[in-house]
């Protein structure tokens, strides 16, 4: 009889017994730099900055998994392009940083 209640609570979607999963991950700057190697030189290709990259994730039931991910900026260049060319940055990005909006705990 226990074991019948117990595989009835399981169909029900009872998983009190489930473990809960919470990842944090956080980086402040992460650079690349692209480069081509030609005829035994490097040239710069490509610079990219992401700045203040942070990412949670909560598994909260076998079928319920939530993630946020928050990128304060993001700053792509050309470097075949002169510095005070206007097509130099193909893309630039900034944004005041907003709170996890989740029910994500540290």
């Amino acid at each position: 009889e226990e074991g019948e209640a117990r595989e009835s609570k399981k169909r029900k979607g009872d998983f009190s017994s489930f473990p809960k999963l919470f990842a944090h991950f956080s980086v402040p700057k992460l650079s690349l730099e692209l480069k081509h190697l030609f005829d035994e030189k490097d040239r710069n290709l490509v610079y990219v900055l992401f700045d203040d990259f942070s990412a949670r994730c909560v598994k909260s039931s076998p079928h319920v998994t939530t993630f946020d991910l928050v990128l304060k900026s993001v700053v792509i260049e050309d470097l075949l392009q002169e510095e005070d060319s206007d097509h130099r940055y193909l893309l630039a990005s900034s944004v005041k940083p907003l709170p996890f909006l989740s029910p994500v705990h540290s």
